[in-house]
């Protein structure tokens, strides 16, 4: 294959991946077929079926792809926050908590939200997106212990980590629920509060 057809191909199979996770957020997965995914893409069913040949294949490579996005986008959100020539500061923290909530916000990270929460009533969904679920999340330790050098214990970075991310995914998926900028705003000062309590109990905080 010329290296033109090859950047052809990585291209076509980079539209469906992308439109796969469009559809998943605005059709949800129940409804995401292979059939919509190639309309979406503007790629015939043969070039879909040429890349995936089932819909398992793309799920699993949809998922990946969505991962991929998101440690891209939260390495890049997060640049320069945990340098170590800053000190880690009230402002520090609550400056990173708020880039967390603009992450939770995201497309990808919308996406798979929609992927976990038909995972419960789907179990080859469930049966696919488990693995992958844990080596994302080893990786995104992985990270984030890089984004945020001043935690040299383990077990306080990811309860930390989990102070943040659980609230923040828990607001993001609440959507019949109105959340004003204002209490939003109350949530994510007390998110800060809480994270530099552990800071502070572990000699961190300035």
């Amino acid at each position: 294959m010329s290296s033109l057809q090859a950047t052809k191909s990585e291209n076509t199979r980079r539209a469906i991946l992308d439109s796969a996770v469009e559809c998943f957020i605005d059709l949800g997965y129940k409804h995401t077929t292979t059939a919509l995914i190639a309309e979406h893409a503007g790629v015939s069913r043969g070039a879909m079926m040429h890349h995936f040949p089932s819909r398992a294949s793309v799920l699993r490579a949809s998922i990946e792809h969505i991962h991929q996005q998101r440690l891209s986008e939260y390495r890049e959100l997060m640049s320069g926050i945990g340098d170590l020539d800053y000190k880690v500061s009230r402002e520090l923290i609550e400056r990173s908590i708020r880039m967390a909530w603009q992450y939770v916000n995201l497309p990808s990270s919308i996406a798979f939200m929609e992927v976990v929460v038909a995972a419960r009533t789907v179990p080859e969904l469930r049966e696919v997106l488990q693995p992958l679920v844990e080596e994302y999340e080893s990786n995104f330790l992985e990270l984030v212990r890089v984004v945020f050098p001043h935690w040299d214990s383990n077990e306080l970075m990811e309860t930390a980590n989990d102070l943040v991310h659980f609230p923040l995914t828990g607001m993001m998926s609440s959507q019949l629920r109105h959340f004003s900028p204002e209490r939003i705003d109350n949530i994510l000062r007390a998110l800060a509060d809480s994270i530099e309590m552990v800071y502070r109990h572990a000699g961190y905080c300035t």
